[in-house]
């Protein structure tokens, strides 16, 4: 049977029966909705209960999973079919989470950019000042990079190391 693809959406702050539910959710290309994840009740919009969402192979096994940073500071790794796979307990909300070759990188609130493996496990950390607003991560000459934007102007790059 030939794989389909799948959209993913994000329900964060939806009115559901008179209260705010947060959620994940793996929809068909015909409309059916396949996976969900919920995250439970949190603050109604304009809160951003579900601060950034990411999909990446990081055990690369060939599948992606689903990043999830939320405002109560866990980080949720979720397998492509929504179930949780680990999480952290974060100092700070993640204002940005990606996910490139094996590695998560996250960016908090409080300016602390952490560098973990595919488990979950803290490689490396700096920080920035203000909060961060836009992080990317790059090759060059044989290094990784991670450059994070934040709300007070700065650019800051981080080496990662040899790849």
């Amino acid at each position: 049977m030939a794989s389909r693809p799948a959209t993913l959406t994000l329900a964060d702050g939806q009115a559901s029966t008179g209260t705010t539910w947060n959620r994940v959710t793996v929809w068909s290309e015909t409309g059916k909705a396949l996976y969900d994840a919920s995250f439970g009740p949190g603050n109604r919009i304009p809160a951003r209960n579900i601060r950034d969402l990411e999909i990446a192979d990081l055990d690369r096994d060939g599948r992606k999973e689903i990043l999830v940073g939320l405002a109560n500071r866990l980080l949720v790794v979720l397998d492509n079919q929504c179930r949780r796979k680990w999480s952290i307990n974060l100092e700070s909300p993640p204002e940005l989470v990606k996910g490139q070759k094996g590695m998560l990188f996250i960016a908090l609130k409080n300016g602390q950019i952490q560098l973990r493996n595919s488990g979950g496990k803290l490689v490396k950390a700096g920080a920035v000042k203000g909060r961060p607003m836009h992080m990317t991560a790059y090759e060059r000459e044989g290094s990784a990079y991670l450059c994070v934007g934040t709300d007070q102007g700065e650019l800051s790059t981080f080496e990662i190391g040899a790849r």
